[in-house]
């Protein structure tokens, strides 16, 4: 009982950090998400992605600019896709995002810790 229910907390946090809806999965079908749970639950993560993410959260008071940021990851890229997502004109997307890259001042090859942060970040707010 006691192992059922830390796997199920533990599938909770994975499909919340996944920032997507979807239908039951069991634990044992998680894969690399379960991986990557061990990154999520930690505090030095978690302060890695707060120092990563501290420029844009320290003027992002509504949390329009990190909405934005892990959506644009989430979606590839693309700020058409991201628009359509956050109900937003295209042209506010990039605007959006010219202002986190100014904030961020983070190298591209870093894309995957800057998602991941995104997803810690909102974890524990």
């Amino acid at each position: 009982m006691k192992k059922s229910l830390a796997e199920a907390q533990e599938a909770s946090t994975i499909a919340q950090a996944g920032g997507t809806r979807t239908a039951v999965q069991h634990i044992d079908e998680m894969g690399m998400q379960r991986i990557l749970f061990g990154w999520y639950a930690s505090q030095e993560f978690a302060d890695f992605a707060a120092t990563l993410l501290r420029p844009v959260l320290t003027v992002d008071r509504d949390e329009e600019l990190l909405r934005t940021l892990e959506t644009y990851l989430d979606n590839e890229s693309s700020p058409t896709v991201t628009a359509d997502v956050l109900g937003v004109h295209r042209n506010t997307v990039v605007n959006r995002v010219v202002r986190i890259r100014q904030l961020l001042s983070v190298d591209p090859d870093q894309r995957l810790a800057v998602q991941l942060a995104c997803r810690v970040v909102n974890l524990r707010a």
